[in-house]
């Protein structure tokens, strides 16, 4: 499996081609989280289900990544800084029609809401229990599994 952490400086080419198909790998996986330790415990988690992982700290990487990665899913903090998590989930659903799985520790209804309508597919609350999320992504992704 590939996990990559992204940061201020990397190569200008992608690390992971989108195009290359490494080994058994059950999707791509982009993870938009600037909590630190929250992001290494959930790429882990990925990479060790059999998910191709990548972490952005940010919403101008999140969306870098996204262009040229061509993940099949997105997991997407709302504690984003600028611009905020709903933004970035309305800006990739726009532009990658890809599924988008809300993390954040709020649970109201509204919020979640505003989510779903921004284009989430899914809303999880925080802190991520990993078997609710690596189901809720197979679900997502491999539907008849």
């Amino acid at each position: 499996m590939n996990t990559h952490q992204l940061c201020g400086r990397r190569a200008a080419h992608p690390l992971i081609p989108a195009s290359q198909d490494e080994g058994p790998a059950l999707g791509r996986i982009l993870l938009l989280e600037c909590h630190e330790p929250s992001a290494a415990a959930i790429v882990g988690t990925l990479s060790g289900a059999g998910y191709d992982a990548l972490h952005a700290m940010n919403a101008e990487q999140g969306m870098e990544i996204a262009q040229w990665w061509r993940p099949n899913l997105i997991v997407l903090s709302l504690s984003l800084p600028d611009p905020g998590g709903l933004e970035v989930c309305r800006r990739l659903h726009t532009a990658h029609r890809i599924p988008i799985i809300i993390a954040c520790a709020q649970s109201d209804p509204t919020v979640v809401g505003a989510a779903i309508a921004a284009g989430a597919c899914d809303y999880l609350p925080a802190p991520l229990r990993t078997g609710e999320l690596l189901t809720r992504i197979r679900a997502r992704l491999h539907p008849q599994a």
